[in-house]
């Protein structure tokens, strides 16, 4: 209990620490800016906000604080530590030069295996004497490294299932001339940890102090603090065959999974130059296998939002809207307004326009069974709520992008389906 207060205490240094809360107030106002698009998006699909922007901005700072403090606790139980020489915070300077130079390989599993290929080159040439020793530079225990990767991941995983389809919006694609609906997701969650670092006497630097050193580093006999690493995870991808729930479960379990191989394979092999080195190399490449699962998963899948002549398929349901207090969920099948058979959207803005105060919908749900529900319009102010599938879209309402400003394609948007 005492090294998780301790952990705890080191991040909570991070957050109330002046310069680190600046960091994070310019984090905020990042993904503010980005949830801002998706609150646009919401607003013009449903006419009213689905998510309010405040709780998507506070729930990605939420989460991240506390992804943070459970990746501590983690790294302090599982032994993890470095050198204060070994430089392991250039592993985020990696991670952000890999993102300009490719997005895709913005994660600690590529810049870790740089990171880690380098300190075992560089001590190889130290060992043949081929440069000489000076200090510890990049001198990485790379057991160490791979599990700090894994308890990253472990937790990312835990942050996609619990957090990752908040902010979705609906999209759209044609297949096969079938049009198909689906939801994209993009989150960003900061994480604030501290890890255990050894420091040199000749060296010292300013860290947080462990009040209850545990055997294994009173064993060294060297000094050691908490040094404060922030880093930073995300999650963006796209579903056309499944639930906004199925899919962040399926993604995260999968990043989860492979955040406890890399776990089991730093502590087995911690100490043995060899095997490290072979999990080193392994490390990117589970990862691509991961993603490659992830992406067969979701293109083997059969599609979820697609309207067929059976009636017009349901993507999305808002929040204190007309249809969700109807009970209409998403992936359900309108097929009938008023005893009126529904083969376009169309079809239902002109039911609905001519009726003026009951409404009685025949709803197929997702698993298969009918029902009727019925509501009264009468006095009732809200906004229909629904985003539907269409069978097929007229070429006078696609909307261009021509390279413009998010908010202008929104206004022409606007303009196109009033």
């Amino acid at each position: 209990m005492n090294y998780i207060m301790d952990s705890v205490r080191s991040v909570s240094y991070a957050i109330a620490s002046p310069k680190y809360i600046v960091f994070i107030l310019i984090f905020a106002y990042m993904i503010y800016r980005k949830n801002l698009k998706n609150v646009r998006v919401q607003r013009m699909l449903f006419g009213r906000t689905v998510n309010m922007l405040p709780i998507l901005v506070i729930s990605q700072l939420f989460f991240g604080i506390i992804a943070g403090v459970i990746a501590s606790v983690l790294l302090y139980i599982l032994k993890v530590n470095f050198y204060q020489e070994s430089y392991i915070e250039i592993i985020f300077l990696i991670s952000l030069i890999l993102m300009i130079l490719k997005p895709k390989y913005v994660c600690f599993a590529y810049s870790g295996a740089i990171l880690g290929g380098v300190s075992i080159v560089y001590n190889l040439m130290i060992k043949e004497n081929l440069i000489d020793k000076g200090n510890d530079l990049f001198y990485i225990p790379i057991g160490n490294l791979l599990i700090l990767v894994g308890v990253i991941h472990l937790i990312e995983g835990l942050l996609v299932a619990i957090d990752g389809s908040r902010g979705s919006i609906p999209v759209f694609t044609r297949i096969d001339g079938e049009i198909r609906g689906g939801f994209a997701f993009n989150r960003v969650w900061i994480l604030p940890m501290s890890i255990v670092l050894f420091q040199s006497v000749e060296n010292p630097f300013s860290s947080i102090a462990i009040s209850h050193i545990p055997a294994w580093i009173l064993a060294t006999g060297a000094m050691a603090g908490f040094e404060i690493f922030y880093g930073a995870v995300g999650y963006k991808a796209v579903t056309f065959t499944k639930s906004k729930i199925s899919k962040v479960l399926i993604s995260g379990s999968l990043i989860s999974s492979y955040g406890v191989i890399m776990i089991l394979l730093g502590v087995f092999s911690r100490g043995n130059l060899i095997m490290e080195t072979c999990f080193l190399v392994l490390m990117p490449l589970l990862h691509e296998g991961m993603l490659y699962l992830d992406k067969e998963i979701e293109e083997r899948g059969e599609a979820k939002f697609v309207s067929n002549d059976e009636g017009i398929k349901v993507l999305e349901v808002g929040v204190d809207s007309l249809a969700y207090e109807m009970g209409i969920k998403s992936g359900d099948t309108l097929i009938e307004i008023n005893d009126k058979r529904i083969q376009s959207i169309e079809d239902i803005t002109e039911s609905l326009n001519s009726i003026s105060n009951f409404t009685e919908v025949t709803v197929k749900a997702v698993k298969g069974e009918l029902k009727k529900i019925s509501c009264s319009r009468e006095n009732n102010k809200k906004p229909i709520g629904l985003v539907l599938v269409p069978k097929d879209i007229r070429r006078e309402k696609v909307v261009p992008l021509d390279g413009d400003k998010f908010k202008n394609i929104l206004e022409r948007a606007k303009k196109k389906y009033k």
